[in-house]
This record gives structure tokens, C-alpha cells and sequence, in this order.
């Protein structure tokens, strides 16, 4: 004899109906999802973002370092505001990549000393 707990198993019934609901169309609330909204300021970063890195030939995740390092130091040095990068408005989003492409060498590793 097995052991263990006795389990039932379901009877079911082969002249039972198969109920089956077809759904013509979707509720208006469906049909309408909400779209996300996209913050253009980090849009313009992640773009230019990508502009540096493809420039540089690095990976995504080398180009991220390689902004928070530079981030720091144009922070540090007062060429950008001492807040996180999704809280610059437009205007500092642009400052800041463009004292990203000014102050460092074309690796973007070394600060350009002038």
C-alpha cells in the first residue's frame, strides 16, 4: 500500500458542455491603456548618453560609470548642480552634457587640463 495523503482525483462527465465565451470586442477601458509618461529631460540624458558612448566606443555599462564619475567631479568642481541627474531641468541637463564634452579628454576619463 502507498503511502502518503489519499488524494481524489475529479470525475468528469463526458456528455457535459463545454463552456466556451466569445469576446467579440474589449470594454472601451481595455482598449485605452495608459501610455507612460516620458520625461523628456531624462529622454535629452539618455540620448546623449548614447551619443558619448557610441562616440567612445564603450559598453552601456562602462558609459554609466563613466557619467556618475563625471557627474561627481563636474559637481565637486561646481560646473554642475549637486543633485541627482533625473532632478536637473532641461536647461542643467544640457549644461551638464556639455561641460561633459568640454571638461574630459575623448575618452571621457581624464579632465582636460587648459
Amino acid at each position: 500500500m502507498p503511502k502518503g495523503p489519499v488524494v481524489a482525483k475529479p470525475v468528469l462527465k463526458a456528455d457535459a458542455p463545454a463552456k466556451v465565451e466569445v469576446v467579440k470586442s474589449l470594454p472601451p477601458e481595455v482598449k485605452e491603456a495608459p501610455k507612460p509618461t516620458v520625461n523628456p529631460v531624462a529622454q535629452f540624458l539618455m540620448t546623449a548618453m548614447r551619443g558619448l558612448r557610441e562616440e567612445r566606443g564603450i559598453t552601456p555599462q562602462e558609459n554609466n560609470k563613466l557619467f556618475k564619475a563625471q557627474h561627481e567631479a563636474l559637481v565637486n568642481a561646481g560646473l554642475a548642480p549637486a543633485k541627482r541627474a533625473d532632478e536637473y531641468t532641461m536647461q542643467e541637463a544640457e549644461a551638464l552634457i556639455d561641460a561633459m564634452r568640454k571638461c574630459f579628454d575623448a575618452t571621457g576619463t581624464e579632465l582636460k587640463i587648459e
